[in-house]
């Protein structure tokens, strides 16, 4: 059953499906906590910095 989550970085709530679910289960990984257009910008944002260390 889809689950809805609140994001950390902006407060929206997202809904992380089935087939996401299994996923994080399957590897062994936490759900997210941050909805996917804050991904993106955390992801960029390590890039970014991250290289350059």
């Amino acid at each position: 059953m889809s689950q809805k989550i609140k994001c950390i970085r902006c407060g929206e709530e997202f809904i992380l499906e089935d087939g996401e679910k299994k996923f994080y289960d399957d590897k062994g990984f936490p759900y997210p906590k941050r909805c996917h257009d804050c991904r993106i910008v955390r992801k960029r944002y390590r890039e970014k910095y991250e290289k350059d260390s």
